[in-house]
C-alpha cells in the first residue's frame, strides 16, 4: 500500500490533514485513524516535512481529547508513536503521558475514565 502512496505522499498527507478542522466528528475520527497509517508509509518524510505534518497531527490528536474523543485520540497517538519510532516521538512523549494521566485522574464522569483505562494502557504500551 505504501508503494501506491509514495509518489503522491505529500499531497495525500496535506489533503488528509485539511480535514482536521472539519466540523463533523466522524470526519475528525477518520482523520485520526488515517494519520498513523500515513506516518507509517514514510515516517521520515512525515516527521521532517516543512509543512510540520507530525506536529500538526499530534496537536490535532491532543485536541480530540479535549473534544471527548479520547479513545480514538489515544489509540492514534500510540499508533503514531509506533509508526515514526521512539526517537522521533520522544519530543512529544512527556505531553502524551501527561495527557493520559490527566484524563485518567480527572474527576469528570469517573465511569468514562474507567472505560478509558484499557485504551490508555494500550496506547501507553505503544508509546
Amino acid at each position: 500500500a505504501s508503494e501506491m502512496v509514495a509518489p503522491k505522499f505529500a499531497s495525500v498527507c496535506d489533503e488528509t490533514l485539511k480535514y482536521c478542522s472539519s466540523k463533523d466528528a466522524m470526519v475528525r475520527k477518520s482523520v485520526a485513524a488515517i494519520v498513523p497509517l500515513l506516518a507509517a508509509c514514510d515516517p521520515r518524510s512525515f516527521v521532517d516535512s516543512e509543512q510540520g505534518r507530525f506536529n500538526l497531527s499530534f496537536q490535532f490528536l491532543v485536541g480530540l481529547v479535549r473534544e471527548d474523543l479520547e479513545a480514538e485520540a489515544f489509540l492514534s497517538i500510540g499508533k503514531l508513536a509506533l509508526a515514526i519510532g521512539g526517537a522521533s516521538f520522544s519530543r512529544c512523549l512527556g505531553q502524551a503521558m501527561d495527557l493520559i494521566f490527566d484524563v485518567l485522574s480527572s474527576p469528570k464522569n469517573s465511569n468514562i475514565r474507567v472505560e478509558l483505562l484499557p485504551v490508555c494502557l494500550e496506547a501507553t504500551g505503544m508509546i
